[in-house]
């Protein structure tokens, strides 16, 4: 999903539809590792956004962490799937 973030015209055929469950269930599925809600899927979606960067020497060495991150802003800010399924984007 981070190629989306590069370009927002890239994930523009595949990111809404696999957010709103739009396409079968089985198929979204097989795109993530495991079933992030494997009781009920969510009523409300966000996506956020992050700058990520290699960690320095020091940080790698004080954290153990080889990437360093920061919160951008919302790609999707919250909203219900059914809103995305009726439609209405909220972007």
């Amino acid at each position: 999903m981070w190629f989306a973030a590069l370009s927002p015209r890239y994930g523009e055929d595949w990111f809404l539809p696999m957010a709103s469950g739009c396409s079968p269930a089985i198929a979204v599925l097989r795109l993530l590792r495991r079933n992030p809600f494997p009781d009920r899927p969510p009523v409300w979606i966000r996506a956020r956004f992050y700058r990520y960067r290699f960690t320095s020497r020091s940080e790698r060495r004080a954290t153990g962490a080889w990437w360093s991150r920061e919160l951008v802003g919302d790609y999707l800010e919250p909203v219900t799937a059914q809103t995305l399924r009726a439609g209405r984007l909220p972007i």
